[in-house]
Parts: structure tokens; sequence; C-alpha cells
């Protein structure tokens, strides 16, 4: 996958460009899926010289500790820990009461512990955690991505089983939205069209997935332009 990159000084680059932190609890679906419920029909719009800026990776990295329950992780005071495409871990942050801060000359990042939800496990007795968080970081140019993460108990140790991360560039929350009822989880990601700068981006791509008792499955994609698409007049 081909994602934009801002080399930052000292500090590893975020693998997609992004801007804006999140702020305040999320809208109402209806703001989410202007065009259509989570299952409309999947519609991708032609990328500019790379896309898409989502990637979902499977992953079985064992953590230390041991839990009874995973109910009885302290996720907002551990380590976030984001995985590249190979597999390797690409950067990691300790989270105090949720978040993580980070300063120094010419560079500034932060990350959130914005949300858990506990899901059902298909062949097993304890469940799942579906965690959400926020990197910003900035330094010159800024950037944010969306992060999800499901772990699981594997023999009383942490596993983490599935990352999902997109770009939220385009500067427009919510960003993402999870339905407790239907076990969907849906966000948007950055889609540059043809001529896009760094700065403008022109659609974002609404991607949905449902929980299957093991993982998150993507059931649809589809295209919508971004407010500054809108202005600008860009077609899909």
């Amino acid at each position: 996958m081909r994602v934009r990159k801002v080399m930052l000084p000292s500090v590893p680059a975020s693998r997609f460009v992004r801007t804006a932190l999140i702020s305040g609890a999320l809208v109402c679906a209806a703001l989410l899926f202007p065009n259509g419920g989570p299952f409309a029909h999947s519609h991708v719009a032609p990328y500019d010289t790379y896309g898409p800026t989502f990637e979902d990776l499977t992953l079985d990295v064992t953590f230390p500790g041991a839990y009874s329950r995973i109910e009885d992780v302290d996720f907002r005071n551990s380590i976030l820990r984001e995985f590249g495409d190979d597999g390797k871990q690409d950067r990691k942050a300790q989270l105090t009461n949720g978040s993580h801060e980070h300063r120094e000359p010419g560079y500034y990042e932060t990350d959130s512990l914005d949300e858990i939800h506990y899901l059902p496990a298909r062949d097993s007795s304890s469940r799942c955690a579906l965690v959400l968080y926020t990197h910003f970081f900035a330094a010159g140019s800024s950037g944010q991505e969306g992060i999800a993460q499901v772990f699981q108990l594997v023999g009383r140790r942490l596993t983490l089983k599935q990352q999902t991360e997109w770009d939220e560039h385009f500067g427009q929350p919510p960003y993402v939205l999870f339905d407790e009822k239907s076990k969907t989880l849906t966000f948007r990601s950055a889609h540059y069209l043809r001529g896009d700068a760094d700065c403008c981006v022109s659609a974002m791509d609404v991607v949905t997935m449902r929980w299957d008792g093991t993982r998150f499955v993507k059931t649809s994609v589809r295209t919508e332009l971004s407010d500054y698409g809108i202005r600008e007049g860009k077609k899909l």
C-alpha cells in the first residue's frame, strides 16, 4: 500500500499524513453516513498516484502479563504499540490515564485512547477487546491517524490479533463510529483525487467492517467528497 509520509526529526514517521485532533464525543451516525447506511454498495473512485490510505493487518503478538479476564487489562496505562505490514513494531508510546505527549525542538506528538469495547469471541468463553486510539503529530506539517486494535486472551496472555489504521487528514470529524448492536466498525480515511495537494484532500473512503467473532471483516468501501472537494466542485 502506498501512502504519503512526512519525515520527522529523530522520531519515527507516521505511515499516514493526518490533520486536526479528534475533539469531543462522536456525533450521530447520520453525519457519518450522509449518503446511505453502512452497508451501501461499494464504490471506490480512482486514487491519485497512491492509495488507499488505510490498512488492515492480521497479527499474533503476545504481550507480557497474565490475566483471568480481558476486562482486567489496564489499557489506559499500558504501552500502545503500532506494527507495520511486515509484522514488526513501528513505534510505541507509554500511555498514562489514556494519553501520551512528546515534545522536542521541531516536533510534537500525542496519543489518546478514545474508546474500549468488549466483543464476544466465537471459539472462547472469554471476550475480545476493541481499542480505538488517535495519533497526532506535527513537524512543519501535521498529521493524524486513527488506530483500531483487537486483543484476545490466549492462554491468559494478552494477544494482539488485528490492527486497522486510517488517515484522518481530511479534517472532517467524525472519523470513526462503532455500533454496539450490530458490532460494526465504520471509519473514514483520506482519499486523494487527481491534483490534490498534501494540505487539501478532496474525498474520503467510508469503510465498514463487521465483527465475525474472531476479527473485523470489511463489508463495504465507498468514496464520498469531503467538504473541501464539494467547495472546489470536484467530481468522483
